[in-house]
């Protein structure tokens, strides 16, 4: 029996697959940027007790990054792909039974 209650089927589009959709994403900015992490053995050039990064920040407004709030940021997009890996990819296939916009960038 089709769920047609007005106020699920408006929740369902505005919310439910817009968090989906930014799930999905995340999962897949966060897949991709530990790919390069990996690939390019930044964890060696990037030590979390080195300094901040000179990447323009301190003359254009933005907040400095520093190499413990990568590796911290890393670790943080691991534990979020593992979640989404774990038990046969159970929040990833969720989230993509929903999803309409959240696919990847790289197939």
């Amino acid at each position: 029996m089709p769920i047609d209650n007005p106020q699920a089927v408006r929740f369902s589009n505005e919310r439910g697959r817009v968090c989906a959709d930014a799930l999905v994403s995340a999962y897949h900015t966060a897949k991709e940027t530990l790919i390069g992490w990996d690939i390019w053995q930044l964890a060696e050039l990037v030590p979390a007790d080195g300094g901040t990064i000179a990447d323009g920040a301190d003359r254009d407004g933005r907040p400095p990054a520093d190499g413990a709030n990568v590796n911290a940021l890393m670790a943080a997009a691991a534990a979020l792909v593992d979640f989404f890996e774990a038990n046969d990819q159970a929040v990833l296939k969720a989230a993509l039974a929903i999803s309409v916009n959240g696919r990847s960038r790289i197939q």
